[in-house]
């Protein structure tokens, strides 16, 4: 019963199913001696289900929110964490240590648009992370305009494909792998309620809805030497 209520704690759609396609591009890289940095990293549900799925032995965990970082240590009393090393502290993602490591996995899921200063923090992480896990919303789908006119300043470093892609190529990362991602359009429904009922509910079902939208993409990028 304990961990049937930590499902749905950890229950974020559609972050939940985005393991699906994270196990398909970790699947070449080498986690068991590598520490996986998931920062920012929100109430920690994307490390929650690698660590459900077996992906990782060791994991640090780092928001700037204290409110999600007590939700993700919660983690901590769920059966399959116990036998990790696992760090889950309040940070910026700019004061995240980098010494000493040189070859993890940073995860940087549906953040960098909306982070300041990415260039002197992708920089700076180049120390750490040989390979980087991330996932973008895409910029021209329509769920993403429907969502962004109601928050308009919220990201500030939107960009397109190519232009990530370019980013990245910037600070030393070449792509390795990517691939389009779906999810019901939740940002079409205005009432919270109804958010809800298609975040538990309508998700069970979205194989079989007709015309889904890409609205979201994943990478994989390592560093070049």
């Amino acid at each position: 019963m304990r961990d049937l209520k930590r499902f749905w704690r950890y229950y974020r759609h559609p972050a939940q199913r985005w393991i699906r396609e994270m196990r398909d591009v970790l699947r070449d890289v080498p986690t068991d001696d590598a520490t996986i940095v998931d920062a920012p990293c929100g109430d920690g549900s994307i490390s929650f289900w690698l660590i459900k799925y077996g992906i990782g032995k060791q994991f640090e965990l780092y928001d700037i929110s204290e409110h999600s970082i007590n939700v993700a240590r919660r983690m901590h009393d769920w059966g399959g964490a116990k036998d990790l090393d696992l760090t889950i502290e309040v940070s910026d993602v700019h004061d995240v240590p980098v010494n000493g490591h040189a070859n993890d996995v940073w995860l940087l899921i549906n953040s960098l648009y909306l982070l300041p200063d990415i260039d002197r923090l992708v920089d700076r992480m180049r120390d750490r992370a040989k390979t980087i896990i991330a996932v973008f919303p895409n910029v021209a789908s329509k769920n993403y305009q429907k969502f962004i006119s109601q928050i308009p300043d919220m990201n500030i470093n939107e960009m397109s494909v190519d232009d990530t892609i370019a980013f990245f190529a910037k600070h030393g990362y070449k792509l390795d792998d990517k691939r389009d991602m779906d999810c019901i359009p939740l940002n079409y429904f205005k009432s919270k309620y109804t958010k809800l009922s298609a975040c538990y509910i309508l998700n069970l079902f979205e194989r079989v809805l007709p015309g889904k939208e890409k609205c979201y993409w994943i990478a994989r990028f390592s560093r070049e030497e």
